[in-house]
């Protein structure tokens, strides 16, 4: 029926905000209310009104839809990013060792979207996988890559709140992609022929660990 204009007070997590002045005539009516920054939690109400006899309606404190909305402010940050390779050495990669970024938000986050180079070259990396707040995405590396590897990571949560760029890992590791195979710089054999001295053109060992003399 027709009512007088209703009386509307809106809480956004329990705190009072200032909606604006109902507007609306007969038994139509709203009210708007702008999210401010340091909003967060579930928006609630309470709505009183009579009519023009002066009967009280019971007073309001839920809809009659099941609508309800929740504000949402803070933008999602990363607990977690992290670059491995399955290299013997996990912070070095040679041709067809995969590496891989693994990704750990503070919240629910929608597909980020990942760019990955390799010695400043961008490099196709692999579609995100995941969901929820764990993500991940590959690349394998190839045989003309080297230097080192480099990300950039952008995503906003489900309200849409954006995350800061992020373009290092939250655990200090990093890959170094090496695809140049070692070579002889010189080869030495001494006057006696019980000597032969080779100096290569890299660190080199027996084991593709990174350790042990060569024999």
């Amino acid at each position: 029926e027709t009512i007088n204009t209703p009386i509307v007070a809106v809480s956004v997590g329990g705190s009072p905000v200032s909606n604006s002045a109902v507007s609306g005539s007969g038994n139509t009516f709203a009210t708007t209310y702008t999210i401010g920054s340091s909003d967060s939690g579930s928006v609630t109400f309470t709505i009183d009104a009579s009519d023009n006899a002066g009967n009280s309606a019971n007073q309001v404190t839920a809809t009659t839809n099941g609508s309800a909305i929740t504000v949402d402010t803070t933008a999602p940050t990363f607990t977690l990013v992290d670059l491995s390779s399955n290299n013997a050495t996990s912070t070095l990669a040679k041709e067809n060792d995969v590496i891989t970024l693994n990704i750990t938000a503070s919240e629910t986050i929608n597909t980020p979207i990942v760019a990955v180079s390799v010695g400043g070259s961008p490099v196709s990396n692999t579609a995100v996988s995941g969901s929820g707040n764990t993500f991940a995405t590959t690349y394998t590396v190839g045989s003309s890559d080297s230097g080192s590897v480099t990300f950039t990571i952008d995503a906003s949560d489900n309200a849409g709140n954006s995350a800061t760029q992020v373009t290092a890992t939250t655990n200090s590791s990093a890959i170094t992609v090496d695809t140049t195979a070692p070579t002889f710089s010189s080869t030495v054999l001494s006057s006696d022929n019980s000597n032969v001295t080779i100096t290569f053109s890299e660190s080199v060992y027996n084991a593709t660990g990174g350790s042990g003399d060569i024999e």
